[in-house]
C-alpha cells in the first residue's frame, strides 16, 4: 500500500522534478513527469473519496480492485468523484494532461518548451482541485 502523505510527497516531487527538466531544456521528460504527476494525484483523490489510508500497489492488493490498476487518467478520473468538476471548470487543462500515457515514454516525437509548459501548469491547476 502507498500511504496518501506518500502519494502527496510522490506527486509534489513529480511536479518539481517536471520543473527542473523543463529549466535544463529537457522537454520530453518534463512532460512525462507531469504525466505521473497527476497520475499519483488522481490515485491520492481516490483513496481520499473512499476514505482509504494509502492506494494499493502490490499483485495482492490489486485482487480485488483490478479496475483500478491502470495509467488511464480518464478511468482514474471517473474514480474520484471529481470528474464533472474538472471537465466543467478545468476542461481546457484537462486535455492537455489527458494526452499523456505511460507509452510516451518510447515516443520519438519531440516536446517543444511551449507544450512542456503547458503541461506543466496545466498538471498544477489539476493537481490542485484534486
Amino acid at each position: 500500500m502507498i500511504s496518501k502523505q506518500d502519494l502527496i510527497n510522490l506527486y509534489t516531487e513529480r511536479i518539481e522534478d517536471a520543473q527542473v527538466l523543463y529549466d535544463g531544456g529537457r522537454y520530453n521528460g518534463s512532460y512525462y513527469l507531469c504525466g505521473y504527476a497527476v497520475e499519483i494525484a488522481l490515485k491520492y483523490s481516490i483513496c481520499s473519496v473512499l476514505n482509504w489510508d494509502g492506494f494499493p500497489s502490490t499483485s495482492r492488493e490489486f485482487e480485488s480492485k483490478k479496475s483500478l490498476k491502470t495509467h488511464s487518467l480518464d478511468d482514474l478520473l471517473a474514480f474520484t468523484g471529481k470528474e464533472i468538476l474538472v471537465k466543467s471548470t478545468h476542461m481546457a487543462d484537462w486535455s492537455v494532461v489527458n494526452n499523456w500515457n505511460p507509452e510516451n515514454r518510447y515516443s520519438s516525437t519531440v516536446i517543444d518548451a511551449s507544450t512542456a509548459e503547458l503541461m506543466i501548469e496545466s498538471a498544477k491547476k489539476l493537481i490542485a482541485i484534486l
